[in-house]
């Protein structure tokens, strides 16, 4: 099948690239492992058919909206989502009780604000902390955890530089607000995918990519459809597959893509596993918790949890990051939740018996474990920057790249890999002309 573009992956980016080269008058296709749109945007319905409560959006995979980034808010203007501000009040687990830390932001900034410029020499954001002395040990635990859990990094890996240069750009988008698309994020997905299949774009699910062969004669791009082999045909390609997948080999490329293996190996894929709890009723609200909005529980499998304030829903989502998402993702879905209700036992001073007799249905996203992400986003090593910022020049206009880790500044956001569409849509203009 002959196409002017492929795109490689329906995920936010390759989507918002598709729409945005509407004018373009190619002939486009996507092409997409999964069998749904959406790629780390997966949201579901809370709703169980032996349950009289009514359905709640429940995110797996990106849930929140960082600060105001103009691709993100543009973009849920036109599909008419509205978003809402989240409560940003935090408890820490601490003995048998859980009790406000009105401090945690004030403390994480603390860190932050010494982050040298991204410009500077390039260090792990454990030597950056080591040299912090006069710090307090709980500001600097604090510092680690926030960095494992929000980057889902290795601390002992991720670079200063590229901290410094997202904390740069949040600044110039009200980085400190925190908000939600109202209905989650499908919306936005099911937007996109609407208005590209009305102009033309066709979509091919299960469509698993496994070699890219190009040159300036034309691209041939191998693929396994449902166990039975295909090949599609395009001029140029568009490649917005996640770093896990990239780094993982089961894509070769013929030739090797010049540059290419330098910028991977400077990003890693940030594991997380991600659980969500819909209960028959939101019970921490009749144990004097009715503010409840984040929660933290150190040292757990799942160290961080929030609720869906300030919309009351009974439902509690888990999350671990970083080296402790590396491990849990080994572990069975049984094992996930238990390790969860144990830590939710812990929170709440109660049994797993009780916690359990509450749950309406539980989901469970295992994304390092997923063969089609390797991962929940991406992160910059020590030293990776210049690399990764050399992504969106890869390909001699051939193949081009996006996604959330070829937008550095942004990296881990919807907002990057929309931003990395832009740019991406704008150069592929630039070469056809």
């Amino acid at each position: 099948m002959d196409y002017d573009l492929l795109i490689l992956g329906a995920g936010a980016a390759g989507l918002r690239a598709a729409d945005l080269l509407e004018k373009s008058k190619q002939r486009i296709g996507i092409l997409e492992a999964r069998d749904r749109i959406g790629g780390r945007i997966h949201t579901v319905s809370s709703h169980a058919s032996n349950s009289s409560h009514p359905s709640y959006p429940v995110d797996l995979g990106a849930e929140f909206i960082h600060g105001r980034p103009p691709q993100t808010e543009k973009l849920l203007k036109e599909a008419n989502i509205l978003s809402y501000d989240v409560t940003d009040r935090h408890h820490f687990l601490s003995g048998q009780r859980l009790a406000e830390n009105c401090r945690f932001w004030p403390q994480i900034q603390q860190v932050m604000s010494r982050l040298p410029a991204p410009d500077a020499e390039d260090v792990t954001f454990d030597k950056f902390l080591s040299h912090q002395k006069s710090l307090s040990s709980q500001t600097r635990r604090y510092a680690r955890d926030f960095i494992r859990g929000f980057d889902a990094a290795d601390t002992s890996k991720i670079g200063v530089a590229g901290l410094s240069l997202a904390e740069a750009e949040a600044e110039k988008m009200d980085g400190d607000a925190l908000l939600r698309p109202l209905g989650g994020y499908h919306g936005l997905i099911a937007f996109l995918a609407q208005r590209i299949k009305q102009r033309g774009v066709r979509i091919h699910l299960n469509t698993i990519v496994k070699q890219i062969e190009w040159s300036r004669a034309g691209c041939q791009v191998s693929a396994v459809i449902n166990g039975r082999e295909k090949t599609f045909s395009a001029k140029k390609i568009l490649i917005t597959l996640p770093v896990g997948v990239l780094k993982s080999g089961s894509i070769r490329f013929a030739p090797e893509v010049k540059g290419l293996s330098e910028s991977l190996a400077g990003q890693e894929m940030g594991p997380v596993v991600k659980i969500i709890f819909h209960f028959k009723q939101a019970f921490w609200e009749e144990r004097e918790l009715e503010d409840l909005s984040f929660m933290h529980a150190p040292g757990k499998f799942f160290p961080t949890w929030w609720t869906q304030l300030p919309l009351r829903i009974p439902i509690l989502t888990g999350w671990a990051g970083g080296p402790m998402a590396e491990e849990l993702g080994k572990f069975s879905d049984g094992q996930i939740r238990d390790a969860a209700m144990k830590t939710l036992a812990k929170c709440f001073a109660t049994s797993r018996g009780w916690l359990a007799r509450r749950i309406e249905k539980a989901w469970i996203a295992n994304w390092p474990a997923d063969p089609f992400s390797r991962g929940a986003y991406s992160y910059i090593n020590a030293g990776g920057l210049p690399g990764a910022q050399r992504f969106h020049r890869l390909g001699e206009n051939i193949l081009f790249f996006a996604g959330e880790h070829a937008y550095p500044a942004l990296a881990g956001t919807i907002a990057a890999a929309l931003a990395s569409a832009e740019g991406a849509a704008s150069q592929i203009l630039d070469s056809t002309r």
